[in-house]
């Protein structure tokens, strides 16, 4: 079975599932294909290539249907010594201006932090652009900027950091999809459940 999956998502969610998976299934061998860009994971799908892809909504147009899986809030990663929400609690986005921003490469424009956020205004801000997460945490550990994220892409057992909820912001939504017009088969059904299960456990 082929599967289609980004970086947070293939770090903290893809393993439990997987797990659960070939539990229940260990004849069946799975494929992985990776892209932080989920339109190219929804054209494979559209093209046949790929059976089943995490993706985050909304989705682009096409022949897709799809199950939604867990909210996966925003938050804002800085190094532990900032005194930027010293106190822990959460912040607003308007306490990130004049910052300097560390965020996602590329990805569909939707999903842009600064559209995300409502505050197009940010993108002058933003320093860096990394498709790794482990590049963005490190940047932020090392004081270079606020890392603005989703809660998926944080690594909790990476020491130095601090992470703050964010306020007034819309939690990004991660579901899987599939063609709508292609017969699902019953692994790719047991993989649906599977995520579901695993989706609700691993929520924040």
């Amino acid at each position: 079975m082929r599967v289609g999956c980004y970086q947070s998502v293939g770090s903290r969610l893809l393993p439990r599932v997987v797990r659960e998976f070939r539990t229940a299934w260990p004849q069946v061998r799975i494929e992985l294909t990776e892209a932080e860009n989920d339109e190219q994971l929804l054209d494979l799908v559209e093209s046949g290539d790929l059976d089943l892809t995490f993706v985050v909504l909304p989705m682009m147009s096409g022949p897709f249907g799809y199950q939604e899986l867990l909210e996966d809030p925003y938050v804002v990663v800085v190094r532990e010594d900032s005194p930027l929400g010293a106190d822990g609690g959460p912040i607003h986005p308007r306490e990130l201006t004049g910052m300097p921003l560390l965020t996602y490469g590329h990805m569909r424009e939707v999903h842009a932090i600064e559209n995300r956020l409502g505050r197009p205004e940010l993108a002058d801000q933003i320093l860096l652009r990394s498709n790794d997460n482990g590049t963005i945490l490190g940047l932020a550990a090392e004081g270079v900027g606020a890392a603005v994220i989703s809660w998926l892409s944080v690594d909790s057992a990476r020491e130095g950091l601090r992470t703050l909820p964010l306020q007034h912001v819309t939690p990004r939504t991660v579901a899987i999809a599939w063609h709508r017009d292609r017969r699902r088969n019953p692994a790719a059904d047991a993989f649906l459940r599977v995520a579901r299960q695993e989706a609700h456990a691993a929520a924040p």
